[in-house]
């Protein structure tokens, strides 16, 4: 059999097979040590891809680049990224400009993710023929883009930013979009210009609830789930934890177990449930905190404090998803009617649906969802969509703490319990954003009141057994 046979007939098994992830383990047993043949099978013109979505999915879960690289130095090309990885005894870690054969001062392994293009440093350098459109987003401020023509040397594409309509030419540069030019119909021009401006605010004033959000995902708080239970007792520990911290203790014991109070850097170690991952990340955002060790022990509360607002349990997503409902002047609630909530054990329905609803979702939205886990209980958890598609406009990152806490993707987020779908979401208005920083500027430490006026909803959420 000729290798070009060869390739071709394992390409062909990897599209049709029913269990990718097996197929993969068995074409990389049998082209051990034929390194190029690995590449010429897994790799679509230089880039990891696949049309077939499950076979795309295992790739991205299982190939590492020493399963297609033996050369001391590989190229990976995200998006407008260009990252280096070395090899070093056997693996690839990202190149932090160690000297080169050594491994770096703070390693990193370095990983493969779907749409990476990888080559060998120093191999022909041939145009990227993907386009990287966050950069261009990010400037515009448009909420979706649709190609409309592609040539060599640049990209025509209609942007949507609230109800207008314009269309820009761009000029890929490395991987990157640039803006060549843009048109737009004059009687438009106004309104595209504000509809810009209020994207651009609201990205700006949602951005320091993210930070927070990313500033637990790189402290790795605990969830708050005890090493030893007595039945069910998530929850418990952020109690005996604020107790040792308000009474300046360094640790505390739970069910025989000890806990610190404190991280090596003195940052208090917080134990968070899922909405307190929401709740936290969002009064972090608007001027809370926590002291840390040496301080005077206390808890600055951020201009938007659940726990402020008279809520029986802001630990209880129902609870703040009635506070949401009952505060439209405050909050977007959106919920998905029960007969289209789509679970994520039917995974092309559950992207299709999200696809076809890029506006439902936005960054910094909080989403809710509800099903049975393996333990055949219903669970809530909560979550914040991190990133969108430069392109459609879905979701496609998600930032939550479901331990530890991390950036995921939908896959990711859902797989551990396909049976939940998604119930409603959550978006803070920019009025309240706004009124918040103006808060926190006047006011520091003190929450902003909800308006007495507001009539309770007759909301009636499902009932779930565990809040995670």
């Amino acid at each position: 059999m000729t290798s070009e046979a060869e390739v071709d007939e394992l390409r062909q098994e990897l599209q049709g097979s029913a269990d990718p992830a097996d197929t993969i383990f068995k074409v990389l047993k049998r082209t051990r040590h034929r390194i190029p043949v690995r590449r010429a099978i897994f790799l679509s013109e230089g880039y990891l891809f696949a049309d077939a979505p499950h076979l795309a999915l295992r790739l991205s879960q299982v190939l590492r680049l020493d399963h297609l690289f033996e050369e001391r130095v590989v190229v990976v090309e995200r998006g407008g990224q260009r990252l280096l990885a070395r090899r070093h005894e056997g693996k690839y870690y990202w190149d932090d400009g160690t000297a080169a054969g050594a491994l770096p001062s703070k390693p990193e392994e370095a990983n493969l993710l779907l749409l990476d293009r990888v080559s060998v440093l120093g191999s022909a350098d041939l145009p990227p023929l993907h386009l990287d459109l966050g950069e261009l987003k990010a400037a515009l401020h448009y909420d979706r883009a649709t190609v409309l023509r592609m040539t060599r040397g640049g990209w025509i594409l209609g942007l949507s930013t609230g109800d207008v309509d314009s269309t820009v030419v761009v000029r890929p540069d490395a991987g990157l979009a640039r803006l060549e030019c843009e048109s737009v119909d004059p009687s438009d021009a106004a309104r595209l210009t504000e509809a810009r401006a209020r994207n651009s605010r609201r990205a700006a004033l949602i951005q320091p609830i993210l930070e927070a959000a990313h500033e637990i995902v790189q402290r790795r708080l605990p969830f708050d789930e005890p090493r030893t239970e007595d039945g069910q007792q998530d929850g418990h520990l952020r109690i005996a934890f604020r107790k040792a911290y308000e009474g300046y203790e360094q640790t505390y014991e739970f069910n025989g177990d000890r806990y610190f109070v404190f991280d090596g850097f003195g940052r208090p170690i917080v134990p968070q449930v899922c909405i307190d991952f929401i709740t936290d990340s969002i009064e972090w955002g608007t001027g809370g905190k926590w002291a840390n060790r040496g301080q005077r022990r206390e808890h600055v509360r951020g201009a938007i404090d659940f726990k402020s607002f008279g809520l029986e349990n802001a630990r209880s997503i129902e609870q703040v998803a009635e506070f949401g409902a009952d505060h439209p002047e405050w909050f977007d609630m959106a919920f998905v009617p029960e007969a289209e909530r789509i679970k994520f054990v039917h995974r092309s329905k559950f992207f299709a649906q999200i696809a076809a609803r890029p506006l439902f979702y936005a960054v910094g939205d909080v989403v809710f969802i509800l099903g049975l886990k393996d333990d055949d209980r219903f669970h809530y958890h909560s979550f914040f969509v991190d990133a969108v598609d430069p392109l459609s406009g879905a979701p496609v990152l998600l930032v939550s703490n479901a331990g530890p806490p991390q950036v995921r993707t939908w896959e990711g987020e859902m797989q551990n319990a396909p049976l939940r779908s998604v119930i409603a979401r959550l978006r803070l208005r920019t009025d309240l954003l706004e009124a918040a920083k103006r808060q926190v500027a006047s006011s520091p430490g003190v929450p902003l009141t909800p308006s007495a006026t507001t009539q309770p909803s007759a909301l009636e959420l499902p009932a779930a057994d565990v809040a995670e």
